[in-house]
């Protein structure tokens, strides 16, 4: 018996016990009678899957026994079904509205808020079923419930309106706003701007070591990258310039009055990882319960355990010092995208193929690990 129907059981077994009904899984919702159907949000059926960019939006239907399944797990499984087949029902007429649908119904509490926005989903980024339900999907169209790990999900298509950027900036002494790492004339900004241009131009892959080495910009610590922005949302000169650039793409040094700017834009893209956090005494972290010497024989031992076969998640629950949901949840993390974290969490993260284990990182304060779910 799965863990899932294990909880339903038991969960049933309790409440007829305790005299007390299952809950009703259509509570709260909306009548669908008399609603018209939009033929715009229907798919068809011999829809093929796009190869291209993909966005969507969805609403989550959680259970007792999925992963992480949200605000509501007093539901079964059958009944989350029921839930989502009629919260599916209300997505695909034209006097409903997904995005509060998301808001007042999805049990995602991460995404509920922005109406169920999941933004742009890259191969193997989310549950493979999840991925396959959009890419056959044109936009604005409502798919039938989906069961991933997490529950049920009703996911509607939406248009990509994301991008990643990584920005440098090379600054001079008479510049506003910023100032140069190293004291520079305008000149000298201008000949090392056109420098680096050059060498990206050959080497796209070389941008964070670039921006580590030479931007003027705080964000030269995470290699220049900014976190992902929805369009409208940046400046406008800098979305003037990012629009017009591929996926990836390298702008031309481009000079304001404070300094020299070079863009990179690159596919939106989220990693989702479990880890491990072992705090130690210093910078930061003074409270620490251990030594460094202490900690770092500690991770290592994890490590070499995870490396021989025992599970990642059970490590990180009876190991980890992270106090959020991720112990608890067997270090998993919520997807993040660059510029977010530490530059050493997310060059470590965003190396990992699927499966892999990470070499131990040392941040000053803690030691953390890390594995890719397949």
């Amino acid at each position: 018996m799965s863990r899932a129907i294990l909880y339903c059981s038991l969960a049933l077994s309790l409440a007829v016990a305790c005299g007390k009904p299952p809950p009703d899984p259509l509570e709260g919702l909306p009548s669908a009678d008399g609603l018209e159907p939009d033929p715009a949000r229907l798919p068809q059926a011999d829809q093929e899957p796009d190869s291209g960019e993909i966005a969507a939006d969805w609403i989550l239907v959680g259970y007792l026994g999925a992963y992480r399944p949200g605000r509501r797990t007093e539901l079964t499984r059958e009944h989350a079904r029921l839930r989502a087949e009629r919260l599916c029902e209300l997505a695909r007429c034209r006097a409903q509205d997904f995005t509060e649908l998301a808001r007042k119904f999805s049990d995602d509490s991460d995404t509920s808020s922005e109406g169920g926005r999941l933004g742009v989903i890259q191969p193997g980024e989310r549950h493979s079923d999840l991925e396959r339900a959009v890419r056959r999907l044109e936009v604005g169209q409502v798919s039938a419930p989906v069961e991933t790990p997490r529950g049920y999900a009703v996911l509607m298509r939406a248009e990509p309106d994301e991008a990643q950027v990584s920005e440098i900036v090379v600054t001079h002494d008479a510049a506003k706003r910023y100032t140069p790492r190293t004291p520079r004339s305008r000149t000298e900004a201008a000949e090392l701007a056109g420098a680096i241009r050059a060498r990206l131009a050959e080497d796209l892959s070389a941008f964070a070591r670039e921006a580590e080495a030479h931007s003027d910009l705080e964000s030269h610590a995470r290699g220049g990258f900014m976190p992902i922005f929805r369009k409208g949302s940046a400046h406008a000169k800098l979305e003037a310039i990012v629009w017009r650039l591929p996926a990836p793409g390298l702008s031309e040094v481009i000079e304001t009055s404070t300094g020299f700017h070079i863009v990179a834009r690159w596919p939106v893209r989220r990693i989702e990882v479990r880890e491990i956090e072992i705090r130690y005494a210093g910078k930061g972290a003074e409270e620490a319960p251990r030594s460094r010497e202490q900690a770092q024989a500690l991770i290592e031992s994890i490590r070499a355990r995870a490396k021989a076969g025992e599970s990642f998640a059970a490590l990180a629950m009876r190991y980890s010092d992270s106090t959020s949901w991720e112990s608890e949840g067997g270090g998993m993390r919520r997807p993040f995208g660059r510029g977010t974290e530490l530059f050493q969490i997310e060059k470590t993260a965003f190396a990992l193929e699927p499966g892999e284990l990470s070499a131990v990182v040392d941040t000053g304060f803690s030691f953390f690990l890390f594995k890719r779910p397949r």
